[in-house]
């Protein structure tokens, strides 16, 4: 797994890419913790280059988005990634990112950040 980040915003932007094994989902979720007690309430993950996500990964997501949640944070998925997104969506995960669910980064730009708390947007 290849994991990079930078700040956008108020947002950390996650970039993960390659095989997120359970190996890589024990490194992936001491990333997260690491950035939740650093104070970051608000996390984006960039799935677009993910090859592989094994339950763990998924837990590793779901668990911390849980988590940013019960602080007043945000968690928001971009990705264009034909086998992510029919992995979230067999597995109904989509309901649970409903409204911070995006297919370019360009699209997060535009509804995340230019909003006040970085939370889902509600269509207009």
């Amino acid at each position: 797994m290849e994991l990079t980040s930078e700040t956008m915003g108020k947002f950390t932007l996650l970039r993960l890419a390659g095989r997120i094994d359970w190996e890589c989902a024990g490194r992936l979720d001491d990333e997260i913790g690491r950035l939740i007690d650093m104070g970051n309430r608000f996390i984006a993950f960039d799935l677009d280059g993910v090859t592989f996500l094994s339950s763990g990964g998924i837990g590793a997501l779901a668990f911390n988005t849980n988590l940013i949640r019960k602080k007043d944070g945000a968690v928001h998925l971009i990705s264009s990634n034909e086998y992510v997104n029919e992995l979230f969506e067999t597995l109904k995960l989509t309901l649970v990112f409903e409204g911070a669910w995006h297919r370019t980064l360009d699209d997060f730009k535009t509804l995340s950040l230019n909003t006040a708390a970085g939370g889902p947007v509600q269509p207009s």
